[in-house]
């Protein structure tokens, strides 16, 4: 039941006090009485009828807004057979369930699409990444994971060199076993996102794919453990690629020159100047072009 309060002036109490007959010199008495009854857990809020209005949309759109994502989880936990019990205004977890709205509302917006369409493709992906440990207020901490899910599926997608992005995975594949003397192999799909990005970067340097990756794995073996796929990529990457191939010779992107230098290291023959390598390589290919 309600339980209404007043908040009227000492000038207005006495005026209601005058025309009600009763004496208003109580009124010192009466506030120091009413003292030790004043409110302190509620809270006057006055606001213009317009500004009034526009809250209570607010208030009645975030409302259905929540008994729309409602239907919405609840469905897709039928759908994976997922047994809970249903999420009610008094239920414990209602709250974690509005947080839970609001952070699928954000993925929607942020990739432009319908709620209807955002919040159960963002419910589906929780599924998917938390599988049997799917609950409410795991799903609450999977914001930050759900939304690179789904960006990393969107770049897969739209790879534009799928057969390139392979070849770097394999390359991935032979360095393990090289490395490592194992064999592993992707336990994500969306992982496949930080190969593009790792042949995008190999691709802008010319560089082999297994040239690229043996570099990043000799730089972290120290550690005794694989690199992170983020370290696959970046200017960091870039800048371990061009070390390994200086320190290793293989900067010279001819055959000629490579098979030289490999010379050099095994101390097959003796230094000559690059320019004399060039030389000899146009020496030979008049003479080809004499027979």
């Amino acid at each position: 039941m309600r339980n209404p309060a007043i908040h009227i002036t000492r000038q207005n109490l006495s005026t209601i006090l005058t025309e009600l007959g009763v004496d208003i010199k109580i009124i010192p008495e009466l506030m120091l009485k009413a003292r030790k009854y004043s409110i302190k857990n509620r809270v006057q809020v006055t606001t213009k009828a317009k500004a009034k209005k526009k809250s209570d949309r607010s208030v009645e759109s975030d409302t259905q807004l929540l008994e729309k994502f409602n239907g919405i989880y609840q469905s897709c936990l039928v759908s994976h057979s997922i047994k809970s019990m249903t999420i009610g205004k008094m239920s414990p977890q209602f709250l974690t369930l509005k947080e839970v709205c609001f952070a699928a509302k954000e993925f929607s917006d942020l990739n432009n699409m319908g709620y209807e369409t955002g919040m159960r493709l963002y419910v589906e992906i929780g599924i998917k990444l938390l599988g049997n440990k799917f609950g409410i207020y795991r799903l609450k901490s999977q914001a930050l994971k759900i939304l690179e899910y789904y960006q990393a599926k969107a770049l897969i997608a739209s790879d534009k060199d799928s057969d390139g992005t392979d070849d770097t995975v394999t390359a991935w594949v032979q360095c393990v076993k090289v490395f490592y003397h194992t064999s592993i192999v992707l336990e994500d799909d969306a992982q496949r996102a930080h190969f593009i990005h790792a042949r995008e970067d190999a691709d802008s340097l010319q560089a082999e794919y297994y040239d690229w990756m043996a570099a990043q794995f000799e730089k972290w073996s120290y550690l005794n453990t694989l690199p992170a796929f983020t370290q696959l990529y970046g200017d960091n990457a870039k800048l371990i690629y061009k070390i390994f191939m200086t320190k290793n010779h293989k900067d010279n992107k001819t055959k000629e020159e490579q098979e030289y230098f490999t010379k050099v290291k095994n101390n097959e023959t003796t230094i000559k100047t690059k320019t004399a390598v060039e030389e000899a390589r146009v020496k030979q290919a008049r003479l080809c072009g004499s027979v």
